[in-house]
This record gives C-alpha cells, sequence and structure tokens, in this order.
C-alpha cells in the first residue's frame, strides 16, 4: 500500500476510525514512545487533526508491510 500523501488524499474507505499514538502502539505492540519517535522522524505517516497526530487503517497496514523481510530458509551460512 502507498504511502498517503497530501497530494492523494485518503479516500472514505481508508480513513475509517481514527487512533491516537497510545492506539497505535496497542496494535502493533509496541512502546508509545517508539510511534512518538517514527512519528516525528517522518519515517511512519499519520495525519494531524488540529495540533492531533492521528492513524487511519490504512496507516497501520502501511507500517505493517513496511515492516515486512522476506522468510529464511532456515540453512547457516558456512
Amino acid at each position: 500500500m502507498a504511502r498517503p500523501t497530501k497530494t492523494q488524499p485518503l479516500t472514505p474507505v481508508d480513513a475509517g476510525p481514527l487512533m491516537d499514538d497510545a492506539d497505535l502502539a496497542r496494535r502493533l505492540k509496541v512502546p508509545t514512545s517508539w510511534v512518538l519517535d517514527k512519528a516525528k522522524a517522518g519515517q511512519i505517516p499519520c495525519t494531524f487533526i488540529g495540533r492531533h497526530r492521528r492513524y487511519t487503517e490504512a496507516h497501520y497496514q502501511w507500517i505493517v508491510s513496511a515492516g515486512e523481510r522476506p522468510a529464511r530458509n532456515g540453512r547457516r551460512a558456512a
């Protein structure tokens, strides 16, 4: 899923219920400080409602897919 940008607004389907930093952290099972640090550094997408940072389902899906790594075959290098 592409990261939403200012020129690519979210559709109503993408928007859904908004999550705050703590909600997103709970879903990702990471500390809230991780979410705050990544959002402030511009490493994860978010939406601002006034001064408040919020996340959509599309943002959550983007974060999860951005962290995917290929499966390893279980063999160790010699």
